[in-house]
């Protein structure tokens, strides 16, 4: 369990943090809305070691909106979209439908059910595409 209460130090403009640890803004009317040791605008970024701690497995994923959407490896990310799944540790999905990321460090960004589940693969879009390989990026 990380320790409470969470650091968190808004000090742009009307700037908010709604999530995550130890985030920053700095930029006035900027936002952080989850994940673990973000800044938003500038300063220096130090990275809180909880942040990749293996002992919080499955922490800080996070969903911007969308409907039906799931983010549950740790640091994983959906933007929007509708259906989607980040399932891979620091995966992402931007949007689009029923796309999956589920390899380390995978990417989705839109189309209607691509899947990216290599390391550091990527779909950018359209329809059924499946990146191949570790590294691979499917148009």
């Amino acid at each position: 369990m990380l320790a409470s209460p969470k650091i968190t130090n808004a000090t742009g403009t009307s700037s908010t943090i709604t999530g995550g640890y130890t985030n920053k803004t700095s930029a006035n009317y900027s936002t952080v809305s989850g994940g673990c040791s973000n800044l938003a605008g500038t300063g220096t970024l130090t990275v809180n070691s909880a942040c990749t701690n293996t002992a919080y497995t499955g922490y800080f994923p996070s969903i911007l909106g969308g409907v039906g959407n799931q983010a549950s490896a740790e640091n994983s990310a959906v933007s929007g979209g509708k259906e989607n799944k980040a399932t891979g540790e620091g995966s992402s999905i931007s949007g689009g439908g029923g796309g999956e990321a589920s390899g380390v460090l995978a990417s989705v960004t839109g189309g209607r059910l691509g899947k990216a589940p290599y390391f550091a693969s990527t779909v950018l879009g359209g329809l059924e595409e499946v990146s191949e390989k570790e590294f691979g990026v499917k148009p």
